[in-house]
Parts: structure tokens; C-alpha cells; sequence
């Protein structure tokens, strides 16, 4: 039998990921042992078009007239790299501001990361008095009323994705196993505990272009999780900083930098860490 035929009896759901929460970003893995065309199904929302504000580089991380409040978009867990992404395809719009997707993407075998991120929620409010018991923190999710234009028209329950294909759920094993090949070429890897900065020395014998994976957390009132480059011959100039670089994955997921450095920057110093908020 034909082996596109083979693949296509062989299919079955390996992504279903309904029922997103207003403020919710949730990740589904799977592994592909064969190159094919996966069928993807996506619904997303642009942003909107009436949440006007003024634009200016403080703001840059809240600016809903560029940042969509949910999106879809797969990783190489190896790599890391974007293999698809909502907003970058093709889509149907429709005049409520859902964007819907219906296709087939080609994948090589390999294992990969189905991200979507909801946060169509532009304001929360609490019913009653807050009271920071520890029990009480426990049902302060309950009691949280999320206002917004796809929440009060209560659109965003539309939001998904589903992916079939010829393949399997990820395992812990598939996954560490990916990480440990994207990370298996690092000249340094830094991952701190909780609430706590930490520093590794490397040693770059002549001008390399270089590049930096980072994720963190940058809000508009602070910078809580990031990083920097200090050459050690020329303190306190900066290499690069994690506060400089644009996000691609925008405000809906956890900041993520990718970015080529060759000379240190202009001598600009970045802040002194600001204790972690366990984002």
C-alpha cells in the first residue's frame, strides 16, 4: 500500500487543546517518527480593532492594537524554532475578529511543541473582599470576573487547536531527550532556582556571531526574570541584555529572545536583577 495512504489510516488526534481559560497558555507535545502533512485546525482572534491606545516604548508589551490576544504556534523541540505559526499563515477572518485556520502543515519526523496562548481578558475584578489567607488565595481564581471583548461575548470559547497525524503523544523521555539536544551545543546554559540569580563564565577565543535563547518575564512596571552579556574584560559594558531585544511570541506567552551578538553594545548598563516574581 502506498505510503501516504499508510499515513493517512494511520492518523489520529494528536493535539486537542479546548476550553482555554481567559488567561491561559497551554502546551500539548508529540512526536512524529515519519515526514507528512499533518491536518491543523486552529482558531485564534486578532487584535482589537476599538482598544485604542497611545503607542510609546513603555507600552510596547501592552499595545493591543498589534499583540492578538490568542494564538496558536508549533516548536522543533530540538531546536526551538517556530515551524508554524497563526499568525504568519494564511486565515479567514471573520467580522467578530476570529481568525480560523483549516490546513495541512509538513513536518519531518521529530518531536514538537504545540503552543496556544489565551489572554483575551484586558481587565480582572475580584467579587467580595480579599483576604490573603492561604485558603483564601486558593479560591481567589474562583472568584476572579475577566472583562474584555472576545470574554463579554464570550467568543474566546472558540479559541483551539487540534492537530491529527501519524504519530504519538510526547513522553518526559522525548521531551528531555530534546532538551538535552538543543542544549547539548550551548558554550552556557543558565537556569536559576526559584527567586534567585545566578552567573556562568565562558570564554569566546575570536569574534563569533552567537546566538542567545532566552525566556523570561518583562512587564510594563518591571522586568522580573532576564538576563545580560558582561564581557569580562570590559565592565561594566554591556554585550547584550534581555531587556533590549523584541519578543517574538509577544505578550501572550513567556518572553522569548532570539538574537545575534558579534561586539559589545554602546556601554549602556542594564539594571541590577530584580528579585524573581516565580514567572
Amino acid at each position: 500500500m502506498h505510503l501516504a495512504l499508510l499515513l493517512v489510516l494511520a492518523q489520529t488526534q494528536l493535539v486537542d487543546i479546548q476550553n482555554l481559560a481567559p488567561r491561559e497558555l497551554r502546551v500539548s507535545a508529540f512526536v512524529l517518527t515519519v515526514p507528512q502533512d499533518l491536518k491543523v485546525s486552529a482558531v485564534g482572534a486578532e487584535p482589537w480593532p476599538d482598544r485604542l491606545r497611545t503607542r510609546d516604548d513603555q507600552l510596547w508589551q501592552e499595545d493591543e492594537q498589534t499583540t492578538w490576544p490568542a494564538a496558536a504556534w508549533i516548536l522543533d523541540a530540538r531546536t526551538r524554532a517556530v515551524v508554524w505559526d497563526l499568525r504568519a499563515v494564511e486565515t479567514r477572518r471573520e467580522s467578530n475578529g476570529l481568525r480560523r485556520f483549516s490546513g495541512t502543515v509538513h513536518l519531518p519526523a521529530g518531536t514538537y511543541q504545540a503552543h496556544y496562548a489565551s489572554y483575551p481578558a484586558s481587565s480582572i475584578t475580584w467579587n467580595g473582599d480579599i483576604n490573603l489567607s492561604l485558603k483564601e488565595i486558593v479560591r481567589l481564581g474562583r472568584r476572579a470576573k475577566y472583562g474584555g471583548p472576545y470574554v463579554e461575548t464570550e467568543l474566546y470559547k472558540q479559541f483551539g487547536l487540534s492537530i491529527d497525524g501519524a504519530g504519538r503523544a510526547a513522553s518526559q523521555d522525548d521531551i528531555s531527550a530534546a532538551h538535552a539536544a538543543f542544549t547539548a551545543s550551548a558554550i552556557a546554559t543558565v537556569v536559576p532556582d526559584r527567586n534567585s540569580s545566578m552567573r556562568k563564565g565562558f570564554e569566546i577565543t575570536r569574534p563569533t556571531a552567537v546566538e542567545v535563547y532566552a525566556i523570561g518575564e518583562l512587564k510594563v512596571d518591571g522586568e522580573f526574570d532576564y538576563g545580560w552579556i558582561i564581557p569580562r574584560a570590559a565592565r561594566p559594558r554591556i554585550a547584550w541584555c534581555a531587556k533590549r531585544c523584541s519578543s517574538s511570541r509577544d505578550i501572550m506567552s513567556p518572553t522569548l529572545c532570539a538574537t545575534t551578538r558579534t561586539a559589545p553594545t554602546n556601554g549602556t548598563t542594564c539594571p541590577r536583577p530584580i528579585r524573581s516574581s516565580g514567572g
